[in-house]
């Protein structure tokens, strides 16, 4: 069991791009290959795919339900603008100015992930656990040592509530049981539930808290 932990404050760009801590997904590309693992975490001379429009949607859910504050500063509606009139650039040209470095988004795309926000919201037990967890325990880092291996490892936990940990999931249909089952194998998400608890009891049982 790992000795040390902290709590880290850190966006989910810092999280991804500038810790150098151990996560699941990279234990999961070690896991696939250790040549991918070498070469986009090591050596770095893989550079990292274009998230899918799965997951840029995803990526969206998860703002909208978890950090709805920063969903609304940060993510925009794209207009709908003729751009080959000269009146079309010019607002072309003013929107990219006023929303420089925000996440633009179709407004297709903004209302599937209000819709889900909403059927989220709806759920009893989904909105008493948010309403439970303080904004700060959400999408909540921590770093630790893993005493086994001398590793520095890191999770970045959806939400950290008084007594569990909640990790929310978008899935496609059909939303059977037996589909969200194969979609947790498939994904292994019950290798990520052993990592972060992992992370969890360094944090609770550490000398660092």
């Amino acid at each position: 069991m790992s000795t040390t932990a902290e709590v880290l404050t850190l966006t989910n760009e810092q999280y991804h791009q500038q810790h150098p801590g151990i996560s699941h997904s990279a234990k999961e590309c070690f896991r696939q290959s250790r040549e991918l693992y070498r070469a986009q975490y090591v050596d770095r001379s893989i550079p990292w795919p274009e998230p899918t429009e799965a997951m840029l949607l995803g990526t969206a859910i998860h703002a909208a339900i978890l950090e709805p504050d920063w969903f609304a500063a940060n993510y925009v509606a794209r207009p709908k603008i003729d751009r080959r009139t000269k009146e079309g650039k010019a607002l072309a040209e003013q929107y990219e100015r006023e929303n420089a470095g925000k996440t633009v988004i179709d407004i297709d795309t903004l209302m599937t992930v209000n819709a889900v926000r909403e059927a989220a919201m709806a759920n009893r037990i989904v909105r008493t656990i948010l309403e439970e967890t303080p904004p700060e325990m959400r999408e909540h880092t921590i770093a630790w040592t893993d005493a086994e291996t001398g590793l520095e490892c890191k999770s970045r936990r959806d939400i950290a509530h008084k007594n569990m940990l909640a990790d929310l999931k978008t899935f496609g249909t059909p939303m059977s049981a037996a589909a969200v089952a194969k979609r947790v194998a498939s994904l292994g998400y019950h290798r990520q539930a052993a990592f972060y608890l992992s992370g969890e009891f360094a944090f609770s049982s550490g000398d660092d808290k």
